[in-house]
């Protein structure tokens, strides 16, 4: 009952409950991937977009490290489906206004592949 009460807000709606988990930012590539993550998660094309792409991605085997082997990497370049996939993620993160280069990319997936706690709200 005490976990209900307290994701009650002081107006008395119900907020979603996730794990809380705390971050350290501790460099300007914990704060780029931290505001790229919030930025997505509060646009609901641009999360469908890359959960989409993930999808197509782990579907031809490429998810699953950053460590791609040249197979995949020619694969990532060739095939149709990845290519449309791709294409839209990076037209809905235009839409967004929502800028993304490679160092913050790289910044992502560096700040999230290890076990550092963070919350989301």
């Amino acid at each position: 009952m005490s976990l209900l009460r307290s994701s009650i807000s002081s107006t008395r709606t119900l907020r979603t409950v996730l794990p809380i988990r705390k971050a350290s930012i501790t460099s300007d590539a914990d704060r780029n991937a931290v505001e790229f993550f919030y930025k997505v998660h509060k646009n609901p094309s641009v999360y469908k977009a890359l959960n989409e792409t993930s999808l197509v991605l782990a579907e031809k085997g490429i998810l699953g490290g950053p460590d791609l082997s040249m197979q995949q990497q020619l694969l990532l370049v060739a095939d149709s489906d990845i290519r449309t996939a791709m294409d839209r993620v990076k037209k809905e993160l235009k839409n967004a206004d929502i800028p993304v280069t490679l160092d913050i990319i790289r910044d992502f997936f560096s700040f999230f592949r290890e076990k550092k706690e963070y919350e989301v709200k």
